[in-house]
């Protein structure tokens, strides 16, 4: 579920949210359940290479 990758990546130190962010509908029209939510990540420019590579390694631990 959302609340748990949005868990395991938190445990790992990586900032995330998880919820419907106020586009309910949007998420209904998509077939997500609203109130399971999904999970959010931001990204601003000076995000660098290193922690886009680290955030792929844990969700490919958090999903595998």
């Amino acid at each position: 579920t959302a609340a748990d990758v949005g868990s395991k990546l938190g445990d790992a130190g990586i900032g995330v949210g998880v919820g419907s962010f106020y586009a309910y509908r949007l998420a209904q029209a998509l077939g997500i359940d609203p109130d399971a939510g999904v999970v959010r990540l931001s990204f601003v420019h000076y995000t660098t290479r290193a922690e886009v590579d680290r955030l792929i390694r844990e969700l490919d631990r958090c999903l595998n």
